[in-house]
């Protein structure tokens, strides 16, 4: 009988590197857990990798009756060293060249079942930038001994790169020290397997400037052991990794509007009952989520909810995403898929102070984050907050701001798209995360900078960028003011996003009313949709900020740069244009015409509420159901995975 073992993945950011850098092992068990080969299925979500990279993986047991085989390869193209001796502890090391996009999570098939201890760790190296891995010198594995220290023979690299070596010893007592001089340790040095008398695994590596020989590795138990060793070298050569794969499903999405999970549970609830409503349509392709970012973070910087499933009748962060994922596996091929927008502003209409409600605690409180007028991490409007609610606006109906333009602040907005990208990046469903809010700001009272607002916003851009390397990011744009009505920052954001590997645009709703004309003085016009399409501005050289003044209609006439071949087009449609009283209604077709043959989208997003009410009501599911096309399903990015 054999057991499948599911195995996670490493991470790291994508950077101009100067030398290989080493992603963060995991293990199943996690250290200091316990794992027995009697269980029956174990799975950890992959974390984030990028193309190119080495992933080597090793597979150990307190038996010396069991056999490690590639059972799902997820994708990749594995090599398998030869297995340990047949005597305890047993292990087998696996490696592969990632290439950009895992099919499922790889597993190992364990031979037998008899209930001893069994670890499985991997860990992936980014290669310097500018080279590939190949195999340099073959795996050596040394048989059992009780030596102290223990000492691995060196090998002889023939070019830059890493060696790898490891120790596997049959107790979870096993504590380790003095460790050779060169050589670092993968984790705290000592991961522990707990069940029985357990399993230790010291897992090492060194880090090759150049050809020459590594030297031997000696690592000392704290009593004898016994213990199983190997190592193996992997050499850089010149190259261009391959381009990373891009999860792409386009479509039609269902915008499911609570942004928080509530206390009650009851906004959770409402999102997985909306996510059953997605299910049952064959013609939506998945849901869009927008949550305040203190429901994604907790109360101290950098807690997202420890995934573990254990958030109670109340999840959020990691728990509550993962339980919308599963929701969206609706018992068919594909599932459904998840598009993520992180709140960084409330607007009107909301009854509590947002300070203490929508963002976390850490940011409100130390002056760390200093907006720069006496209030942490969010500037709410009137200054100082007020004492009656609902509260007063800035021009546009926003309430209150993360003070973004500061950098530490947006340090912490990059930290949280980091951490989740981490978490979901690898995940076939996740289809898209927003590369911060739309773009449109009223703060200007505040002691706020457009240019140093642009300057952090390209940062969070480049950013989420690395850290979701296989998912597209999107760019919400609709307004930026500023110098010269602030087109040229709204050019700026829009040039950089063409040039990331993985970057989409589009802001809430269309222009009003449609049809709209080819220059327009009167209606909705929306800044970002007419630069995005190669549009240029007539009238008003001195808007500041767009919002305010009577320029907002204006008009444009060609000339600009269309940027509708270089980067794709998200639609998304509010109830702004459906059914808000003084303000042109349209019918679905129309927006759907708007947004397939002007603004060329490949992903179309419907709110769920307004003209949509509970469900999918006929009056834009008909829409949708007689015609889910967008402008074109082709590929928009170097490589695309289904």
């Amino acid at each position: 009988m054999k057991q499948w073992l599911f195995i996670g993945l490493c991470l790291f950011a994508a950077t101009a590197l100067a030398t290989p850098t080493v992603g963060t092992v995991a293990c199943n068990p996690a250290d200091n857990g316990a794992l027995a080969n009697s269980s029956a299925t174990v799975s950890v979500t992959p974390n984030s990798m990028v193309a190119g990279d080495l992933v080597w993986m090793i597979a150990a047991a307190r038996s010396g009756a069991v056999t490690f085989t590639i059972s799902s390869s997820g994708g990749q193209t594995w090599n398998s060293n030869t297995q340990s001796g047949a005597s305890i502890p047993l292990r087998r090391t696996f490696w592969a060249i990632y290439n950009g996009t895992w099919s499922s999570n790889p597993s190992v098939a364990v031979s037998a079942t008899e209930g001893s201890a069994v670890s499985l760790c991997i860990v992936g190296i980014r290669p310097t930038a500018g080279k590939v891995w190949a195999a340099d010198v073959a795996q050596v594995e040394s048989g059992v001994t009780t030596a102290s220290p223990q000492t691995i023979t060196g090998q002889a690299a023939t070019a830059s790169g890493v060696t790898i070596a490891s120790f596997v010893s049959d107790s979870d007592a096993r504590t380790w020290s003095n460790l050779t001089a060169g050589w670092s340790t993968f984790g705290d040095g000592n991961l522990i397997n707990t069940t029985g008398t357990g399993l230790s695994l010291a897992l090492v590596y060194k880090l090759n400037a150049a050809a020459g020989a590594t030297g031997n590795v000696s690592y000392t138990p704290n009593t004898s052991s016994v213990a199983r060793m190997s190592i193996q070298t992997w050499k850089e050569e010149v190259g261009t990794p391959p381009a990373a794969a891009i999860k792409f499903h386009p479509g039609h999405y269902l915008w499911s509007t609570k942004k928080s999970f509530n206390s009650d549970g009851s906004n959770l609830a409402a999102m997985l009952s909306d996510a059953a409503v997605v299910c049952a349509n064959s013609n939506v392709v998945g849901m869009q989520l927008t949550i305040y970012m203190g429901f994604l973070e907790g109360a101290m910087a950098g807690d997202y909810g420890d995934g573990s499933g254990a958030g109670g009748a109340h999840p959020w962060g990691f728990d509550a995403i993962d339980e919308i994922l599963d929701a969206l596996k609706c018992g068919e091929s594909p599932d459904k898929q998840l598009m993520l927008n992180v709140s960084d502003s409330v607007y009107a209409g909301t009854d509590d102070d947002s300070r203490t409600i929508y963002f976390p605690d850490y940011l409100l409180s130390s002056s760390t984050y200093d907006c720069g007028n006496g209030q942490n991490g969010v500037v709410n409007t009137p200054n100082p907050p007020p004492v009656a609610t609902p509260w007063p606006t800035w021009t546009g109906g926003l309430g209150a701001v993360v003070c973004m333009w500061k950098p530490a602040v947006m340090d912490r907005l990059i930290a949280l798209r980091k951490a989740y990208g981490e978490r979901y990046d690898s995940e076939p469903q996740f289809e898209m995360i927003s590369a911060g809010g739309e773009t449109a700001i009223g703060a200007e009272d505040v002691g706020f900078s457009y240019s140093a607002y642009i300057t952090q916003l390209k940062r969070q851009m480049e950013a989420t960028s690395a850290a979701w390397p296989t998912t597209t990011i999107r760019l919400p744009a609709n307004y930026t003011g500023g110098v010269s009505n602030g087109d040229s920052e709204m050019n700026e954001l829009l040039d950089l996003c063409a040039t990331l590997p993985n970057c989409a645009a589009g802001g809430p709703d269309p222009e009003l009313p449609l049809p709209i004309a080819p220059s327009s003085s009167s209606g909705r016009t929306i800044q970002a949709n007419e630069l995005f399409r190669g549009l240029l501005r007539t009238t008003c050289p001195t808007q500041v900020p767009p919002l305010t003044s009577p320029c907002g209609f204006v008009e444009w006439t060609t000339g600009g740069t269309d940027r509708r071949a270089d980067i794709p087009w998200v639609g998304e449609q509010q109830d702004l244009g459906l059914n808000v009283a003084g303000k042109p209604i349209e019918d679905p077709s129309e927006i759907q015409d708007y947004q397939k043959n002007t603004m060329h989208m490949r992903w179309m997003i419907w709110i769920k509420g307004g003209r949509w009410n509970s469900g999918l009501a006929p009056y834009v599911s008909t829409q949708i159901n007689s015609d889910d096309s967008v402008y074109s399903t082709a590929c928009p990015y170097a490589s695309c995975a289904p």
